[in-house]
């Protein structure tokens, strides 16, 4: 697991909502690999860090990163900053959340973030209406892919990814149900 990695891992497990991140890294087998060093990216993932994080995740495993990020980073610090971030690698390990104190193992340099479907937190389950809008532009589908053949590209089977209320649903199913009806000459 590189470096950067971790700095987007944080615990998932039912109950843990405050600092839940950055997880404690505790290393077994590390390993250095080069890799190429590209300025630009390096310079594209600055704004994209929590440095925090990566600061902590340096004294876990015993990296020495300055605790702030300079104001323009010269060419030294973006070469060092690659080798902390893409060459370091944890092939063995844990990761420990801070706050509840579960364990996610590091086997082959990947990090198992599954839980026991005990511990994994439910769903926020939506509400009749949502449900029923849902299942109106599912049904407005199907009856305008058998009515006409331009509009076979809309799958009844594949509901919106997630729309953020119900008036998205309601108009797409308005836009299917419009699209249903035949264009009218001029005459």
């Amino acid at each position: 697991m590189k470096l950067l990695t971790h700095n987007i891992l944080m615990c998932v497990k039912k109950g843990c909502t405050e600092e839940h991140f950055p997880l404690k890294i505790e290393v077994v087998k590390a390993t250095q690999v080069r890799s190429d060093f590209n300025e630009g990216f390096i310079r594209n993932m600055l704004s994209r860090l929590h440095w925090p994080a990566l600061v902590m995740a340096g004294r876990d495993v015993n990296l020495n990163i300055p605790p702030e990020m300079p104001a323009t980073p010269d060419e030294a610090f973006l070469r060092a900053l690659h080798d902390v971030l893409f060459d370091f690698h944890i092939e063995e390990g844990t990761l420990l959340c801070r706050n509840c104190g579960h364990r996610y193992p590091i086997k082959n340099g990947i990090p198992n973030m599954l839980l026991a479907e005990d511990q994994v937190p439910t769903p926020k389950t939506k509400s009749p209406t949502t449900t029923n809008s849902t299942s109106a532009s599912a049904s407005a589908s199907t009856t305008t892919s058998t009515t006409t053949s331009t509009s076979t590209s809309t799958s009844p089977s594949s509901p919106p990814i997630e729309p953020s209320d119900s008036t998205a649903t309601t108009s797409t199913s308005n836009s299917t149900s419009t699209s249903a009806v035949p264009p009218q000459e001029n005459s």
